[in-house]
């Protein structure tokens, strides 16, 4: 809805500043109020905008333009990330909220929208145009804001190099009383590459209770290439607690989690969370309790339990999101008969999303170490206690392709090392497909 009329023809002489500024490398001194109606010249104008992002980042107009221009594209999600944006460079340009709650309510978050919408409507400054069009839409958006639901599909192609997860040597070693008998792994059991295909799908309903929020979570995802043995499918069912505190709020998490490998119920999981997380702007740290009780149905043995203390947070840092997290725990068997007995453990996990052109580019990185408290098998490395570091990697780019739909790239690498040498695994994967989530 356009609150403020101009001719096409001013928009597009702007845009036409706006592409010459782009090439000279610094920010317009100004944006238009209204987009372009036409198709083409909104695809214009999101690109000369993309370019000119470096030179614009303290500009609240680049950013309230920027999410319009978005906005009627169809990009609900892009136009909230650039209109927050806007806001929070300059909470009083005018017409951004109104921007920023229409993009909100088009993404599925329609509580949130009635709640920006019933506070432009206590001001006393409200426009005329939009006194007569608020307390409706405000009314639209409250009454249909009981339930709020997300869904989306992916699909993705690419190529893995340990499909089956085998250790990077094809021989192990083993302790006899005589000495060390050197095998070779039989060629099943050694890493296997290939292409492979991975379907997903996911799913989100909530529901506001005054300061608190009831949300329900679903993840399938499944991965099959030409061997059958490797193809896997994974579940993750959730539900999340949220309870809002002034600038803090608290989380409370229970997932159910499955893993089917090579037609054979693998792993199975329940996961309890607890979190804090306060806002020390630009940055929210949080504290939290994590408590997994897990089971290997074809290796009923290497079951147990764990409990770890979780710290970190997320800060807004040039532009784009840093997030980190610290993991300490401990990890019990669940009976006497496990190898190694109980675990140590300590993980690190670091994050840095950051917008890429019109799309965003995510990287992901983890360290981590266990150790078992007693020695695994006599019969490996002379009876050794097993040590076990990891190290991953993964970088992804999404690109917005409208109405919902993304391009989606990512690629990822990994090393499990150990002091046993069947327990270190190296792997790559390369994937690139579409992702569709309702707006």
């Amino acid at each position: 809805m356009e609150f403020v009329l101009r001719p096409n023809v001013f928009c597009g002489v702007l845009l036409l500043v706006i592409c010459c500024w782009a090439r000279a490398e610094s920010c317009p001194p100004s944006f238009p109020l209204n987009p372009p109606a036409e198709r083409s010249a909104l695809g214009n104008a999101a690109r000369a905008l993309a370019l000119l992002e470096s030179v614009c980042l303290n500009r609240a107009d680049y950013f309230a333009y920027r999410g319009l221009v978005a906005l009627e594209q169809g990009e609900a999600g892009a136009a909230v990330e650039w209109l927050e944006h806007a806001l929070l460079l300059n909470p009083d340009l005018p017409g951004v909220e109104v921007d920023f709650a229409r993009a909100l309510a088009l993404t599925g978050d329609r509580p949130s929208a009635a709640n920006l919408a019933g506070d432009l409507l206590d001001r006393p400054d409200l426009p005329s145009t939009l006194a007569s069009w608020l307390p409706q839409q405000f009314r639209d958006w409250k009454g249909a804001s009981d339930w709020i639901s997300r869904f989306g599909v992916s699909t993705l192609a690419g190529y893995e190099t340990n499909l089956n997860s085998a250790p990077q040597s094809a021989f192990v070693n083993i302790t006899l009383g005589s000495g060390i008998l050197q095998l070779q792994l039989a060629p099943q059991y050694q890493p296997r590459d290939g292409a492979a295909i991975q379907l997903g799908t996911s799913g989100l309903v909530g529901k506001e209770f005054g300061t608190d929020a009831l949300v329900f979570i679903g993840q399938l995802q499944s991965r099959g290439s030409g061997q059958g043995d490797t193809n896997n499918l994974q579940g993750d069912v959730a539900a999340l607690w949220k309870h809002s505190m002034e600038s803090k709020y608290s989380l409370l998490r229970l997932d159910l989690i499955g893993l089917n490998y090579g037609s054979q119920d693998l792993y199975h999981s329940l996961r309890l969370e607890s979190d804090l997380e306060w806002t020390a702007t630009p940055c929210a740290p949080s504290v939290g309790l994590l408590y997994n009780s897990y089971g290997y149905p074809v290796s009923t043995e290497l079951g147990g339990q764990s409990l770890s203390l979780l710290m970190g947070g997320s800060c807004e840092v040039g532009g784009g999101t840093l997030r980190g997290q610290l993991i300490l725990g401990r990890d019990l068997a669940a009976g006497s008969n496990r190898p190694g007995g109980g675990e140590g453990l300590a993980s690190m996990v670091l994050g840095w999303r950051h917008g890429l052109g019109r799309g965003s580019l995510d990287v992901q990185g983890i360290l981590g170490e266990t150790r078992d408290d007693g020695p695994y098998s006599p019969i490996l490395a002379a009876g050794a206690t097993r040590n076990i570091t990891r190290e991953f990697m993964r970088v992804e780019y999404s690109h917005p392709l409208g109405r919902g739909w993304e391009a989606v790239a990512y690629g990822e690498a990994g090393h499990q090392g150990s002091n046993i040498s069947l327990f270190s695994v190296n792997s790559q994967a390369l994937y690139a497909g579409v992702r569709w989530m309702t707006q």
